[in-house]
């Protein structure tokens, strides 16, 4: 009975479409890379993490400092990060809060 071998494939044959879904490693990485990768991941983790959660922890400061009701609020988050189409509107609607801010502390 005969086994039949297959060869490794060359790194060179491999295209981006392949290499997305075979997931194979050619050469393993050495530890001080691992330790580099594990470093930028936490990094970037606690990046995302003050960045999401520093606007709800100031929200209650920020909504009476622009004159703004925490329903438009959400309006403008939804706007912002719903949809991409619709940052035309955001500028708009951004524009027309700071013009709104600027007549009620003149008045």
């Amino acid at each position: 009975m005969a086994e039949a071998t297959t060869m490794p494939a060359s790194p060179q044959s491999d295209t981006w479409a392949n290499t997305l879904w075979t997931r194979r490693l050619h050469k393993y990485p050495s530890s001080a890379v691992r330790y580099w990768y594990l470093a930028q991941v936490v990094m970037i983790a606690v990046v995302l993490y003050y960045v999401y959660w520093e606007e709800g922890a100031t929200l209650p400061l920020l909504l009476p400092y622009y004159h703004m009701t925490f329903r438009y609020f959400l309006l403008l988050e939804r706007q912002r990060i719903g949809d991409r189409s619709g940052d035309q509107r955001f500028r708009q609607s951004m524009s027309f809060a700071v013009s709104k801010n600027a007549t009620a502390r003149a008045s």
